[in-house]
């Protein structure tokens, strides 16, 4: 009888045995990985992966519940690594979404930058438009007559009127090129104005170049009001592609102006061979910007034969050449000494004074 109690006990003993899983490295880090919060996330975005994992996981119980522990372990490895591809695919997918989210923001941003930019310079440019009018309204006014002075001061007051009457000569110069093909009522005053001879004393003659600069620059304004430029077009653009290029570059009332030196051959009537090249990369600069007009205006360091602009027209057939223009589309102007950008009265600074302007003619104020 008690062999018998003994003999039920242990068949008890192996079945309660039979009934558990035995416990291994592999399978124990598989389940905790499975009841992680990370694969409960990767559940939704991944759920393929883990069940595969699943799938492994239960080979990997089968297997250890008959024993074969080697088999269960590697079961257990693939179903870890199934688990970990799947967490790694939904932090790859949650970036992905993120990154696509962030970069929706920016270029709407960006978008948003771009037309208040564009606004800002609309403003900017109708400002301006403004501030030109009130000037040229103020000048255009009757002045009272200048009253005489003394004779230095008169002498002084005469090359003043000469500065300001070569002024309006290049503004309305710039005027006629954007002027359609006939001239408008605003230039066709100011032309008059300007063929009007000064007079010898300084008040009346600075009196009448002053009148004369406000028409010119009247007529240039009113002329770029029939005109529209492309954004890439605008002269703040162009005067910084320029500049960057190296060019000795400034912008003024007419446009964008480039200045070349030692552009003429001093013995023979040619460019020199650095000028033939700065024109012609010049002529090329115009060919992608055809919206602009351009302007040669020749000063010179002393008083010169070249009344007829000879010296200006070699600059104006070299631009043509190189942009496929026609040298008629160049307005030239010879300036003279009427312009100096030092004192002329100094023999080492005087040869400065002599330079050619290119002037690039904007369509937009």
């Amino acid at each position: 009888m008690r062999r018998v109690a003994l003999g039920a006990c242990a068949l008890l003993l192996v079945a309660c045995g039979a009934g558990q899983r035995p416990a291994t490295p592999a399978l124990e880090a598989a389940s905790r990985l499975r009841q992680s919060p990370a694969i409960r996330d990767a559940e939704r975005v991944a759920p393929q992966l883990v069940a595969l994992a699943d799938i492994e996981q239960k080979k990997a119980d089968e297997a250890a519940g008959e024993g074969d522990l080697a088999s269960a372990e590697i079961y257990a490895a693939r179903a870890a690594a199934l688990l970990d591809r799947a967490v790694a695919t939904t932090r790859l997918l949650r970036a992905e979404a993120q990154e696509r989210e962030a970069r929706a923001k920016a270029e709407h941003a960006a978008a948003e930058l771009k037309e208040l930019l564009l606004e800002r310079a609309a403003r900017v440019r109708d400002n301006t438009a403004l501030e030109k009018k009130i000037a040229i309204a103020k000048e255009l006014e009757q002045p009272k007559a200048t009253s005489p002075a003394d004779p230095k001061r008169e002498a002084a007051r005469r090359v003043a009127a000469d500065s300001l009457r070569t002024e309006a000569q290049l503004l309305c110069g710039a005027a006629r090129l954007l002027a359609k093909a006939d001239a408008t009522p605003a230039l066709e005053a100011a032309e008059k104005l300007l063929s009007e001879p000064l007079a010898k004393e300084g008040g009346p003659a600075i009196d009448l170049a002053t009148r004369a600069r406000a028409a010119c620059l009247d007529a240039l304004t009113k002329g770029r009001r029939g005109t529209s430029a492309a954004p890439a077009e605008q002269p703040d653009v162009f005067l910084t592609e320029l500049g960057a290029a190296g060019s000795d570059v400034v912008r003024d009332e007419r446009g964008v102006v480039v200045t070349l030196r030692e552009v003429f051959d001093s013995k023979e009537a040619r460019l020199t061979p650095s000028a033939d090249k700065s024109l012609a990369d010049l002529g090329r600069v115009w060919k992608t910007h055809p919206s602009f007009r351009i302007q040669v205006a020749v000063h010179d360091a002393a008083k010169t034969t070249d009344a007829s602009g000879a010296r200006g027209a070699l600059v104006a057939a070299a631009l043509a050449k190189a942009s496929d223009f026609s040298v008629n589309q160049v307005n030239v102007v010879h300036a003279g000494t009427k312009l100096p950008v030092v004192d002329p009265a100094s023999a080492k600074l005087r040869p400065r004074n002599a330079r050619v302007e290119v002037v690039f003619v904007a369509a937009a104020p």
